[in-house]
Order: structure tokens, then C-alpha cells, then sequence
């Protein structure tokens, strides 16, 4: 990439930071499944490259922390994700890999494409005998091992009624304004910062309407210091950080998200995890509720998130917990429930069930939720999708469940920018059917 159009790219998300602001953006765990099925998603194609030591330093874990700063995903992304969201996903545009040539440490004659499928196993792909880490172009023209990272996203979304119910009409409105920072002084040592602007959270917490001040709007989303790429994935980490519970759709109104781990759910403490090749895990004891802190429209509570399961390439099977412990009159709360996940190459498919209860005793209220997602990658660039999702809020009633379905497609049109359109509808017992249209445009630097 030439300098002049580095600061093209930079002036281009500058102007976009201006005009947009408020609500962060999780990660897409579609992506995380989505790139076992070809080698040189995660890098340069690993032609004649030695396999590195299975549990020690071999990533093929399709866990969150292989593409983001952030181990509960979303956020900064690492060398290796910014090589994905560069390489992958765009339809048009320059890619890192241009600047590469990993044939040059391949005899002649050898494969020189690599993908994998559930079904096939690995196709084409060869090793070789160079030690990855010795390769400085592995991830192209990225630098792989930044002291210093910074990035930035923004989302604007409309929304287009397609119903009769009264009182719904068209909007449009900012969505996202999100900065990165991270710190890297050792190779297995970073500090990380997530923060940005907010709009009017649940409730009007943090200011409702035009009268909000900076205080009410400024957010410190994450802010972490972490011990990472220990054997077998393990990492640790301290401070204030996105609790890992379940599938992190980037739409945080689903079912499985909403009200209880949408982008608002952060909580101060400590967590440590492993991702190595077949098996993951990770737990978080936290607390949460502190009004001073920038941003944090949480009730006062503490607890524990957990969640773990075996990964392969193809598949991805495990369950989640969390508990808390309502301070100050808060609802307690526990959430329990299997996840899963497949690649079918060129399908991917994911998906959640949950059973979560609030509060105690005879207040208590129990609610299951479950969702299903397919997605086709085999257009480069333009991504069809559909998914179905089910909520029965309160199973002491009767006919008060809701389903959804959605469809739509994501067009990754260049490097850095996304264009995501979708039909949702919702179909609730005794009451008018919902349905709508939803756009939304993303920008991101790094």
C-alpha cells in the first residue's frame, strides 16, 4: 500500500467518525467457523511451512482471540484478523497477499492451494519445513508483531417498517462510534482499550434526548492488561472486559442476546482461558455496577461466566453458565444452555439454546430461548444468510412464546467496508406480527 493512499483510508474513516456515534459492535463468530475451510483465511498460504508444535503453538483453534485483541472477540484485531477482513472478506480491493510469494519456499510440483471440509478433510494443503515465525511476510504487507496498534469502528442503520402496526415508521441513526488501542511491551504481554461514545442505554440510563452531556455519552467499554499465547491458547487477563457468554452475534438484539448479554455487558475482574486444537474453556469471576465508571449502566451484581466444549476444524461443539448475585435489591440471575457449530464447506451453520432464570423464589422467572443460523460462503465478498430464533419468556404461561425468522445478505464491497441488509419477522401470540427491514453500513480501520 503506497503512503498516499494509507492516509487516504485514514482521512476516509476520520470523516466517518465525525458523522456517526454510539453502540459497539461484537464479533461474528460465523467468521471464526468460516475460515477453517480454507488455510490462507488466517494467513498467507502455508506453503512448505513447518507445522508448528500441536498445543503449543499451533492456532487452528477458531477461537475469538486468534482475530481480536479482546479474547470475548469484537474490537482491535490482531495482525491475523486484520490479514482476514483484508484477504476474505471483501469482494474488491487490494490484498495483503499481494505483496507475498509463499510458493518461493515450495519445491515445484507441489500443491498450491490448501482448503479443508468436514467431510474431505484437507485438500492440497503441504507442509514444509520453515518455522512460521521466521516468515516475516506471513501475514503479507501486516506487520505480525505491532508494539503499538489503533483502529477504529463506526455502523449506521435504517430501518424500514414493512407492517401495519400503529406508531412504527421509518428511522435512521447512528449506531456505533468505537476507538481502539493496544499496547504490546512483550510478546506475550498486552494492554488493551476499547472506547468511544454511547447512546441512550435501557431505561434512559446515561441521559435520554437532546440534553446529554459528554460525561453521559463517553464510554470505557474494555480496559485490560493481559498474559497471552501461553501453551495450549492459555491466556489471563485483568481488569474490565465483555463477558464471554455464548454465541457473540454482532446483532444484539437476537433472542439469545438481548437483556441480558447485549453490547452493554461489562463487568471488572479476572478471567483465564486455554483454546488449544480440540478442546476450549475459559472463566471470568467479576462484579459489576459501578455508576463512576464511564458507561456502566449495569446493575450492581457479582458472579461468574464459564463456558467450554471440544473445537475441530469442522465442528465446534460446548455450554455456557453464568450466575450473579443481585446487590442492592438486583434480580439474581443464571443462564445455562448448549452451543454448536459446523462447517459444511460452502455452508456454515451455528447454533445456541438456553435456559435462563431471573430472580428467586417464588419471583422467579424462567425462560428458554434458542437460535439457528446458515450462512453460504461461496461468493467471495457477498454472503447470503438466514435465521430462525425462539423465545418463550416465562414458561408458567401459556401461548406468550415468539418467533422470528431473518434473512439478508452481508456484501463486504471493499477493505474496510460492509453493507448489511435483512427482513426480520416476528410472529407473537395475540398480538400484531412485527416485521421490518434493516440496513446497516460499517467502516473500521484496523
Amino acid at each position: 500500500m503506497t503512503r498516499r493512499l494509507w492516509l487516504l483510508e485514514l482521512a476516509v474513516a476520520a470523516a466517518l467518525l465525525v458523522v456517526a456515534a454510539p453502540r459497539a459492535a461484537n464479533a461474528t463468530p460465523f467468521y471464526t467457523l468460516q475460515s477453517a475451510s480454507r488455510c490462507n483465511t488466517c494467513h498467507v498460504e502455508p506453503m512448505g511451512w513447518a507445522n508448528p508444535e500441536r498445543h503449543r503453538d499451533r492456532r487452528c483453534t477458531l477461537d475469538c482471540q486468534g482475530c481480536h485483541l479482546s479474547p470475548s472477540g469484537g474490537g482491535a484485531r490482531t495482525p491475523l484478523g486484520r490479514f482476514y477482513g483484508e484477504e476474505v472478506l471483501p469482494m474488491w480491493g487490494p490484498r495483503p497477499s499481494d505483496d507475498a510469494n509463499p510458493l518461493r519456499l515450495l519445491p515445484e510440483g507441489y500443491p498450491s492451494e490448501g482448503r479443508y471440509s468436514l467431510l474431505r478433510g484437507f485438500e492440497g494443503w503441504w507442509p514444509g519445513e520453515v518455522e512460521f515465525r521466521t516468515i516475516p511476510d506471513r501475514y503479507g504487507n501486516i506487520n505480525p508483531s505491532p508494539v503499538i496498534q489503533g483502529g477504529a469502528d463506526v455502523r449506521s442503520m435504517a430501518v424500514v417498517p414493512t407492517d401495519s402496526v400503529p406508531g412504527r415508521e421509518f428511522a435512521a441513526f447512528p449506531m456505533e462510534l468505537q476507538g481502539y488501542l493496544g499496547y504490546h511491551p512483550l510478546s506475550n504481554l498486552s494492554a488493551y482499550l476499547d472506547f468511544g461514545y454511547q447512546g441512550s442505554t435501557r431505561d434512559g440510563v446515561n441521559g435520554g434526548g437532546s440534553g446529554r452531556s459528554f460525561a453521559d455519552v463517553f464510554w470505557l467499554r474494555e480496559l485490560h492488561v493481559m498474559l497471552h499465547d501461553l501453551p495450549r491458547g492459555g491466556y489471563v487477563r485483568a481488569g474490565r472486559f465483555t463477558l464471554p457468554y455464548g454465541w457473540r452475534l454482532p446483532d444484539h438484539t437476537a433472542y439469545t442476546r438481548r437483556g441480558m448479554f447485549d453490547q452493554y455487558r461489562q463487568a471488572y475482574g479476572i478471567e483465564g482461558g486455554l483454546s488449544a486444537n480440540e478442546g476450549w474453556a475459559n472463566v471470568s469471576l467479576w462484579r459489576q455496577g459501578f455508576d463512576a465508571w464511564p458507561g456502566d449502566a449495569q446493575a450492581p451484581g457479582a458472579g461468574f461466566t464459564a463456558q467450554g466444549g471440544v473445537r475441530y476444524l469442522g465442528m465446534t461443539a460446548g455450554a455456557a453458565l453464568h450466575v450473579m448475585h443481585g446487590i442492592d435489591g438486583t434480580d439474581d440471575e443464571r443462564m445455562f444452555g448448549p452451543l454448536w457449530g459446523l462447517t459444511l464447506d460452502p455452508f456454515v451453520y451455528l447454533g445456541e439454546l438456553d435456559w435462563r432464570r431471573l430472580g428467586s423464589g417464588e419471583d422467579r422467572r424462567d425462560a428458554i430461548l434458542q437460535l439457528h443460523e446458515l450462512r453460504y460462503t461461496g461468493i467471495r465478498g457477498l454472503t447470503p444468510k438466514a435465521r430462525w430464533e425462539w423465545e418463550d419468556p416465562n414458561v408458567l404461561y401459556r401461548d406468550d412464546q415468539t418467533h422470528r425468522f431473518v434473512a439478508g445478505v452481508e456484501w463486504n464491497v471493499y477493505k474496510y467496508v460492509q453493507i448489511d441488509a435483512v427482513y426480520r419477522h416476528e410472529w407473537r401470540v395475540n398480538e400484531l406480527d412485527p416485521s421490518e427491514l434493516l440496513f446497516q453500513v460499517h467502516a473500521w480501520v484496523f
